[in-house]
């Protein structure tokens, strides 16, 4: 509720009518198809929503971010950055995310254009995220095994 009414004052603050904001849980088999009509997704603050930012934007819907200073609250940021690379959709200020959400809203031929591109290729990006992440991992074991003293040492 307190949540709720937050968002609600936000809304009303900046002229957002109650039909244009949806508040949805991740359960059910409606979640996905749901959320593929949405036009953009906000991501909670101070602690992201990871696994809600990649089931949006496997859905081709674009989030926008608030970067917090705790890994907590940079895991949306981070994802964003791996696979999308826009770091308009990237806030480092409260008044940075509104302006931002503000701006995509206001940018509706940008905004189905990002829609459609995060559709057509997000399981291409998240292949090649995985796979750049993993070769990242194994480079840095190898140069820690390299750099150990062997058994004599």
């Amino acid at each position: 509720p307190v949540w709720r009414r937050r968002l609600d004052g936000w809304c009303d603050r900046y002229c957002l009518g109650p039909g244009r904001v949806e508040r949805l849980r991740r359960d059910g088999t409606a979640y996905l198809p749901t959320l593929r009509g949405l036009d953009i997704a906000l991501d909670t603050y101070p602690y992201s929503g990871g696994l809600m930012t990649l089931d949006a934007l496997s859905q081709g819907v674009p989030v926008v971010t608030l970067a917090g200073h705790q890994p907590s609250a940079r895991t949306t940021a981070s994802i964003l950055s791996c696979l999308v690379g826009d770091p308009a959709l990237i806030a480092r200020t409260a008044d940075g995310y509104r302006d931002a959400i503000l701006a995509l809203i206001d940018a509706g031929p940008r905004r189905h254009a990002l829609h459609r591109d995060l559709l057509a290729t997000h399981h291409a990006r998240l292949a090649a995220a995985i796979d750049q992440a993993a070769a990242g991992f194994e480079r840095h074991v190898l140069a820690l095994t390299a750099a150990r003293p062997g058994p004599s040492g």
